[in-house]
Parts: C-alpha cells; structure tokens; sequence
C-alpha cells in the first residue's frame, strides 16, 4: 500500500477506536468521572466523526473514480458495492441494538419498525442535539446518525462523477452547501443538514484527485478553506440569529459549527504535517492499522454490545467485566468484518454476477 494511504488507514482505525474509548470510559461501559482531564481529552467523538467524512470521500474517489469516468463502473455496481459494505453488518448490528434494549427491560420490547424502517432508508440524525429531525437512531445506538449522511453522499457522488467534471463539481458542491446552510438557517431540517455537510465530504473527494495528479500544494488548500469558511460563516450568523436556542455546545446552534471547525482543524494540521514531511506520523498512528479492517463494525456495534445486561453478572474484580465487554466489542467488530461480512459479500456477488 502506499504510504500515504496507509496514513489514512491509520487515521481511520485511530478515529474509530477513539470514540468507541471514550464511550467506553465514560459512556456506556466504565462511568469515569467526568470533572477529569481524561474526560476533556475524549469529548470530541463528533469532530472524529468529521474526520470520517473528510476519509471516506478521499477513498471512495481514489478507489472508483477511473471505473466511473471510463464506465466500467455502472451505477448497478456501484450501488451494489456501497450497499454490500453498510447494510449487511448495519443489519446485524440493528439486531444486537434491539436485544442489548429489550434484555436489559426483561421483556420484548415493541420493535419500533417505523424508528427502523427509517435507519434502513438512511434518515436517521440525533434529536438531542438537533431540531426537526426526522427519526433517530435505531434503539439508542447514536453512532448510527453518521451513516445516513454518508449514504446519501455516496449516492450523490455518483451522478456527479459520472456526468461533471472536477472544477464543475466544485461549484455545484459550493453552492448546494451554502443553499443547505442558507435554508438551515431560515428552517432546520434534515435535508439542508445533508446538502450542507456535503461539502465536508466532498472536500475528501477534491484531495483525492489532488494527490492522483500529484499536485498537492499549499495552494491546493485554497478551494478547500474558501467553502468551509464560507458555510463556517453561515452557521456562526444562524447562531447568533438564534442565540437563545443556546444551551450547550453539544447541540444545536454550536454543534454544526464545531463539526465545521473541525474539518477546518484538521486540514491545517494537515497542511502543517504535509509541510514537516510527516515527521513522527507513523510513530503516533502506525499502532491503529490493526483497528482500521475492522473499523466500521467497531464504530457502529460497540453501544449496544457495551449494553448488554450480560456484563452485569460478571464479576468487577480486578476490572474482569470492563475487560470482558472491551473484548467482546473488539472480537464482535473483528468477527463481523473479518469472517461474516466476507462470507455475505462473496455469496451476494456470486448470486448476482454469476446468474
């Protein structure tokens, strides 16, 4: 692999392994105090959702953009593929969130279908922190939010791609982002929320190109800055058009601006360690490559395995129940990946392709 793709594997094991920490510390699993200095260090599980973002544009274009252009690549393909890699293991994990609920209630719970049927057509967002959303997260599982948006900008993506070039994109991605701010401004909704941080997203897919044509400079960085100050600046106007909706800066108005600010943080550190050769990079991060194959199945299993009445009976000596849950996330979010989504990818091409 290419070293600096393998950066980005080690970014994304160390972003997927820090959420599920800081859940596991002081959400759902240890119950840490949170008037610690530990706690500070892990509040910022929505800014590595963001970093999620800016990762998963970058790879899906540098892993189909020439099938798409040279149309090797259909739609058919293309969907099956994005389809393969979030629903099966989605399904599963829908299970395991329903039966972490019902078992710890004692009884079987009302399914909620029309909560799942929502999450399956991907229009799921949290409403603790957000206004007029439209359903949940299937049985508490908040983690789950991220993935609708990165479904609709997979579907997006295509389109575009298939049809526009680079520099016409970056226009039309402009526009629809400060569209999506302007109308989130005037009405919170769903939509503008996902028109909006398209942008972030595609900023992944503009760098990805970038590097193909191997003209990463520090003027690279302008497209990039420009949009995100530009929707920054919106969202900061929305928070003081609605300053009295203020309550926290976990929610909304501020909760948008921090996801803004973050993807803003991590392109300029980005551009600083790019400028320092990516002095001591593999020293920090190198230790994630052994999370990231199994990134995505941590990220979306571990709250409902982590709530699993089943601990409840172990013993804590000598912290044997927080190791036993730690490992039955981490076995859980291996065996997924590893063993049965191969097994379903394999026998779904094979069934579909081989007719």
């Amino acid at each position: 692999m290419d070293s600096k793709l393998a950066k980005l594997e080690y970014v994304r094991g160390a972003a997927a392994f820090y959420v599920f920490l800081g859940h596991f510390l002081f959400g759902y699993g240890l119950h840490l105090d949170k008037r610690t200095f530990l706690d500070f260090i892990f509040r910022f599980g929505q800014e590595a959702v963001i970093i999620f973002f800016l990762l998963s544009g970058f790879v899906i274009h540098f892993s189909t953009t020439k099938k798409i252009t040279t149309s090797s690549l259909g739609f058919k393909k293309y969907f099956l593929a994005r389809f393969l890699r979030i629903y099966p293991i989605l399904f599963v994990v829908f299970v395991i969130s329903y039966f972490s609920v019902a078992l710890r209630y004692g009884y079987f719970l009302n399914p909620d279908y029309l909560a799942l049927l929502g999450n399956i057509f991907m229009l799921q967002d949290f409403s603790i922190g957000k206004p007029n959303v439209i359903v949940d997260p299937y049985m508490g599982n908040g983690p789950l939010w991220s993935l609708s948006y990165e479904w609709w900008f997979y579907m997006m993506y295509y389109p575009l791609v298939s049809r526009f070039s680079l520099s016409k994109n970056n226009i039309i991605i402009g526009i629809v982002s400060i569209i999506g701010v302007a109308t989130y401004t005037y009405i919170p909704n769903q939509l503008s929320r996902f028109m909006m941080y398209f942008s972030i997203w595609w900023i992944g897919v503009f760098f990805a190109d970038a590097y193909m044509k191997n003209i990463i400079t520090i003027k690279t960085y302008a497209y990039p800055f420009a949009l995100l100050f530009l929707c920054t600046f919106g969202l900061i106007l929305n928070a003081i058009i609605h300053k009295s909706s203020i309550t926290s800066v976990g929610i909304y108005p501020i909760l948008e601006i921090r996801h803004f600010s973050a993807a803003i943080f991590t392109l300029v550190i980005s551009l600083i360690w790019y400028r320092l050769n990516w002095v001591l990079f593999d020293k920090f991060f190198s230790v994630f490559k052994h999370i990231s194959p199994f990134s995505y199945a941590l990220y979306i299993a571990h709250v409902p395995i982590i709530g699993l009445p089943f601990f409840d009976h172990i013993s804590e000596a000598y912290g044997f129940r927080y190791i036993m849950m730690f490992l039955s996330v981490i076995l859980s979010a291996l065996f997924l990946e590893k063993y049965y989504h191969v097994i379903i990818t394999r026998f779904v091409y094979k069934l579909v392709y081989t007719r």
